[in-house]
C-alpha cells in the first residue's frame, strides 16, 4: 500500500483531467467532485479501503468509468 488517505475536494479543478490511478492507498471515500469532472475517462480505485457498495452511489458522469478490484462501475441512463 502507499499512503495517501485522502483526496482534496480541490481536484474538483482539475476540468482536463482523463485519467487518474489511486491504487494500492488507503482511501475510504472520495470528493463527490471527481465523478463530475467530464473529461475524466477512467479513475482505478483498486486495492483501498472503500465499504462495499460506497461506489456503488458514487456521481458519475457519462464518460467516467471507476475501475475497483477487478469491478467496473459506470455510469448508468
Amino acid at each position: 500500500f502507499n499512503k495517501i488517505t485522502t483526496i482534496p475536494d480541490s481536484i474538483g479543478r482539475l476540468k482536463r483531467l482523463r485519467l487518474l490511478k489511486l491504487n494500492s492507498n488507503r482511501l475510504i471515500t472520495i470528493p463527490p467532485e471527481l465523478g463530475k469532472l467530464e473529461q475524466l475517462e477512467e479513475l482505478n480505485l483498486n486495492e483501498n479501503l472503500f465499504r462495499v457498495n460506497y461506489l456503488k452511489s458514487f456521481p458519475m458522469t457519462k464518460n467516467n468509468k471507476i475501475d475497483y478490484n477487478n469491478k467496473i462501475f459506470k455510469h448508468e441512463n
